[in-house]
């Protein structure tokens, strides 16, 4: 049951380390080497995910897409949205004039202290542990990995100043890997 729960994270292991061969053999080229290395690192995601699903059963079509339907924003978009649409809460609840910290688990994506454009209000979010990349494009999928890859908690301890964003899986990222574009 382990090794089926840790497949995606093995999947992407190999796509990074393939990513990086890529990447070194091509030697030490500009932004479209690294493009051209993101492209790839993409399509490599694509086919682990494909055939995770197969594999494991795991929704692929019309269940799949009716659950990210129902969100209005991906863990692929800009935390902007969402810290903008929590802001908004917030003030009408009257929780601004109680706290200048707070912490909320409702978007997939890690946020560490971040403040909407005239807020004051700092948030933080505990993102996700469910690998579920955007693979609608290269870009989207790159954006996945900058903004919302799982592995993340908030921890809050008495002793602090304020909460603190901890990446426990960061090192899997394919971005954060050594040799990876970024």
């Amino acid at each position: 049951m382990v090794h089926r729960g840790t497949a995606p994270v093995r999947a992407l292991e190999h796509a990074s380390d393939w990513l990086n061969k890529q990447v070194r053999a091509a030697g030490n080229g500009g932004k479209g080497l690294h493009r051209a290395a993101e492209a790839a690192g993409y399509q490599g995601a694509r086919a682990h995910e494909a055939e995770r699903r197969t594999r494991t059963g795991a929704p692929a079509g019309g269940e799949a897409a009716s659950y990210a339907l129902a969100r209005t924003v991906a863990p692929s978009d800009p935390s902007s949205h969402a810290v903008e649409a929590f802001e908004k809460v917030v003030v009408n609840l009257g929780w601004d004039r109680h706290s200048d910290k707070i912490v909320f688990a409702h978007t997939h994506q890690p946020l560490d202290g971040v403040t909407a454009a005239n807020g004051r209000v700092r948030y933080w979010n505990a993102g996700s542990w469910i690998y579920e990349p955007d693979l609608t494009s290269s870009d989207s999928y790159i954006a996945y990995l900058r903004n919302a890859w799982p592995g993340t908690a908030v921890l809050i301890d008495d002793d602090g100043a304020e909460p603190r964003l901890l990446r426990l899986r960061e090192h899997l990222n394919p971005l954060r890997r050594p040799g990876a574009s970024r």
